[in-house]
């Protein structure tokens, strides 16, 4: 596994990391898995419509099955969105029919990822516009 940090020296580095992790910023760290190598070889999206508020079941599911890697409470109809990852498409099957006890179901099996995930990334600074450099003041003009 490689761990790339663009553009930090070791120096600052370690001072830096140390602060986000104080400050809650960075909240721990994860391996990169190849899923397909690791023989999950179905990725699907799948949203679920869950009627009610009694979520406890379903977080009791999402304890018990790990091929359950993430699941985001949104607006709209669709309550969850569920990433999951199967080793066959029966597999995927059985994990969507154990989520339709809890409510209607749609599925999507991802062909490939256009941008996997990559986490957020600082604001670069923009270049001024008169070319002076991302850093530099007003430009000062004389009156008189």
């Amino acid at each position: 596994m490689n761990i790339v940090f663009t553009g930090l020296g070791g120096s600052w580095l370690n001072p830096r990391m140390m602060r986000l992790e104080a400050t809650g910023v960075i909240t721990g760290y994860r391996a990169e898995v190849d899923l397909t190598k690791a023989g999950f070889v179905v990725l699907a999206v799948v949203r679920l419509e869950y009627p009610g508020s009694r979520h406890e079941p379903l977080r009791r599911l999402l304890e018990r099955r790990w091929e359950i890697l993430e699941c985001l409470r949104t607006t709209g109809d669709d309550c969850h969105v569920l990433k999951v990852a199967a080793t066959s498409m029966a597999h995927l099957e059985q994990i969507v029919n154990e989520l339709a006890a809890f409510g209607s179901t749609t599925t999507n099996v991802v062909y490939s990822a256009t941008l996997p995930y990559r986490g957020p990334r600082p604001r670069q600074p923009r270049p001024a516009q008169d070319g002076r450099g991302p850093h530099a003041g007003p430009r000062r003009t004389r009156s008189g």
